[in-house]
């Protein structure tokens, strides 16, 4: 089965508070795909923005950790660099949502596709231990030659 291992932080339950601008007949879709991406013990809370600028402010302000817009141009607003789990969920929602309208339009009942979700592996960088059938490898910094001159990498693309 399908893998996705995410780093588990330990230091604190996460908390978020997101901006949501729907349309009047959306059915929150979006809020609960956000729930389902983040870790089990994140707490988000929904607030309701007025528009795509009082979002935007929410953001900017502080007072929401990011803001999604919801209908016919979706978009995730959040400070750069910032809750990136939380970014990763809104645009996952986002990409689901858009997925299941497509296929709506093109006649398809999403619910009768059979899509199982994948199996989510949760490691601790810091105690726990890779899964059994994956091999990690640690990098220690300062140990290799190339740490001297880092403008010395140079990353080629796959053939």
């Amino acid at each position: 089965a399908p893998s996705i291992l995410v780093p588990a932080r330990s230091d604190k339950r996460a908390r978020y508070d997101v901006a949501v601008l729907a349309p009047a007949d959306d059915d929150r879709s979006c809020e609960t795909a956000m729930r389902s991406s983040l870790r089990r013990d994140a707490s988000v809370r929904f607030r309701d923005a007025r528009s795509p600028s009082s979002a935007r402010r929410l953001v900017d302000d502080g007072d929401v950790d990011a803001a999604v817009v919801t209908g016919e141009s979706p978009v995730v607003i959040a400070r750069a660099g910032e809750n990136d789990a939380l970014v990763v969920a809104a645009r996952q929602a986002l990409a689901a949502r858009s997925v299941d309208a497509r296929l709506r339009s093109l006649g398809v009942d999403p619910s009768e596709l059979d899509v199982s979700a994948p199996e989510i592996v949760r490691v601790d960088t810091a105690t726990g231990g890779p899964p059994p059938d994956l091999t990690l490898i640690t990098v220690d910094p300062g140990t290799s030659a190339a740490d001297a001159n880092p403008q010395a990498l140079v990353l080629h693309p796959p053939c």
